[in-house]
């Protein structure tokens, strides 16, 4: 057995320890365990966020633009971290106060009882189902890509 795989071992033997530990201390509630009994503050939601939001094209395609066609392509990169700053600021503190009112985990769920109706609920359900699919698909892609090209 290599070296490689017994630092592997024993790093998954690491996270399964520290996994446990924080499994014993954790609530069990969905909310505890969904939104950190809400208590995760407005820095970590950005980053976590903007974390998600990043994709295949801002660290392959954006750079790869920028190089061929110049400067201007530094505006993808503005106008994701801008719209995240929008999005938080102008929605953000209003949408979790109705949340934490209505007792809603998702948005999807957010959406279903802020206007009562079950069929919001599906139509939501198989658009984020749909649009989800698509976008991990393409992340594949990316990572495919930048894998070849290696």
């Amino acid at each position: 057995m290599g070296s490689d795989v017994i630092i592997f071992v024993i790093y998954l033997l690491v996270l399964l320890c520290i996994g446990l530990y924080f499994s014993k201390k954790a609530s069990k509630s969905p909310d505890s365990y969904l939104l950190g009994d809400r208590k995760v503050g407005p820095a970590v939601t950005a980053l976590s966020m903007q974390s998600t939001s990043m994709s295949g094209f801002m660290f392959l395609g954006g750079p790869a633009l920028a190089f061929q066609q110049g400067w201007y392509a530094i505006m993808y990169a503005i106008g994701d971290a801008g719209g995240g700053i929008i999005n938080l600021s102008v929605l953000g503190k209003r949408m979790r106060r109705m949340s934490e009112i209505l007792g809603a985990l998702s948005p999807i769920e957010y959406l279903e009882k802020r206007y009562e109706s079950a069929a919001v609920r599906v139509v939501g359900s198989i658009i984020a189902t749909v649009f989800l699919f698509a976008y991990v698909f393409a992340q594949f892609l990316a990572a495919g890509k930048a894998l070849e090209s290696w």
